[in-house]
């Protein structure tokens, strides 16, 4: 126990004389050390090796492989990668060392074939000597070169604005040449890319990337090793504001002025009021509506349909549905209205047994009717009469109320014939009238008589 309380002061104290006694004569030998160092390090110049991480990996040799029409299957710059290289170097020159001054290659002229193959990764330095490689080969699939033409797709997504109309997209191509490893080529059926149409509001001009697809529709993870060119498309939306407007019925006719005098225009109608155009928008502004070709009437005195056209202004598109309209028009005969004064009222389904006396023996009518047929009746090819038709009455009676009818005969049977009578309503009745053609009849019109009364009073008594 005595003898471990004596050493640590022992060896404290021993310590302590080294680093205090003899100093000058320490610090000479110190010196002498270092000069020593020196003197080695400078004559002898040891080697040191030096690792250079991630050194990118080059090729040599693509235009022979290339010459055998093969390729490289793959993005080759991601099949490459990087190499670890150790260099040896002496300890002046270990310092400069560095990824500037060592290079890492595989030489694809060695190719002979399509398949895998296993390249060595050779290295080179401008200091020192190579070490080694990690890792020191690469393994790559090689293909045989193939070429390939195959259309564009384009593809819109989502919903314009319901305010604007897109024309069809214009592209600066509608094929692209791919050029690469076969099976890749091959695969491939058409190039696509999509135009989102939400946010637009004008026209476009803009490159979009294409996506390979196989024919089912599949994207193909083809890189752009494949293609020979950047896989992109240059395309022109051209997206148009819309309007709503009326189509012009009013100039639509011409030749109205070789329409018979006794004939009048009674209506214009189309197939399609309002249309839908799309054009700049300072152009919109000055539309107010759009009109037709023009429909000869060519002295047509029927109703007839005929198709025209919609007459749009240079740079105004016509938004959905046929250019082409169908207008009707309805050509009908003027009509006049005549009074046919004091015709004696007749009496339809009289018996022999009864006597029929009545005060009212004439009535004033009134009588419409197209011109034409205003002309035949005043030349007697039809008459008008009104009759009591007393045909119900079974007994005498006074003051009976009789229901007056008017009829039309029609003389000419040559020229006319007559369908029945329609009552409209009190004191009103509709005749029909038409001419017979030698291949068929046509319809003249129709002959509204008016009855200022509609009964009248008629005493029946027997014989």
């Amino acid at each position: 126990m005595k003898s471990e309380r004596q050493f640590f002061p022992t060896v404290l104290k021993a310590l302590k004389n080294f680093f205090t006694k003899n100093i000058p004569v320490k610090l000479i030998a110190l010196s002498f050390a270092v000069l020593l160092w020196a003197y080695v390090i400078a004559n002898q110049n040891p080697e040191r090796i030096k690792t250079i991480e991630n050194v990118a990996v080059t090729t040599t040799g693509d235009a022979d492989m290339a010459a055998k029409n093969l390729v490289v299957r793959g993005d080759l710059s991601e099949l490459l990668g990087t190499v670890d290289i150790r260099v040896s170097t002496d300890v002046v020159h270990y310092k400069d060392v560095d990824e500037n001054t060592v290079t890492a290659s595989i030489n694809l002229s060695s190719v002979t074939g399509d398949g895998v193959t296993m390249l060595k990764v050779q290295a080179s330095t401008s200091i020192g000597t190579i070490e080694s490689i990690t890792p020191s080969t690469i393994t790559l699939e090689i293909d045989k070169l193939a070429k390939k033409n195959i259309p564009i797709v384009c593809n819109t997504v989502g919903t314009l604005n319901s305010s604007y109309y897109m024309q069809e997209p214009i592209m600066d191509k509608t094929h692209i040449e791919i050029v690469g490893a076969s099976k890749d080529v091959h695969a491939a059926a058409y190039a696509a890319f999509d135009i989102v149409l939400d946010d637009i509001t004008g026209s476009i001009r803009r490159s979009y990337e294409l996506t390979l697809y196989d024919e089912s529709g599949n994207a193909l993870d083809v890189t752009t090793s494949a293609l020979s060119e950047t896989p992109s498309v240059m395309v022109l939306l051209n997206v148009l504001p819309t309007k709503r407007v009326p189509v012009n019925l009013g100039s639509v006719l011409v030749g109205t002025e070789l329409l018979p005098e006794i004939y009048s225009i009674e209506q214009i109608l189309s197939d399609r009021s309002f249309v839908t155009i799309a054009a700049e928008q300072a152009l919109l502004d000055t539309i107010p509506h759009i009109s037709l070709t023009n429909i000869d009437l060519g002295g047509r005195t029927n109703s007839f349909v005929e198709a025209t056209t919609l007459k749009l202004p240079h740079n105004v598109i016509l938004v959905g549905g046929d250019p082409n309209v169908n207008v009707t028009v309805v050509i009908s005969e003027k009509k006049q209205t005549v009074t046919l004064s004091d015709l004696a009222i007749g009496l339809s389904g009289a018996q022999d047994r009864f006597n029929y006396t009545y005060a009212q023996n004439t009535i004033s009518i009134e009588m419409e009717a197209p011109i034409s047929l205003l002309a035949a009746y005043n030349n007697g090819d039809f008459v008008v009469a009104v009759n009591a038709d007393v045909s119900a009455y079974t007994q005498s009676g006074n003051n009976v109320e009789t229901a007056l009818v008017p009829s039309i005969t029609v003389m000419n049977s040559n020229y006319l014939f007559l369908t029945d009578s329609q009552r409209l309503d009190d004191g009103r009745f509709m005749f029909v009238l038409y001419r017979l053609l030698a291949d068929g009849t046509e319809k003249l019109g129709n002959v509204y008589i008016t009855l200022p009364f509609d009964a009248i009073n008629i005493n029946v008594s027997k014989r």
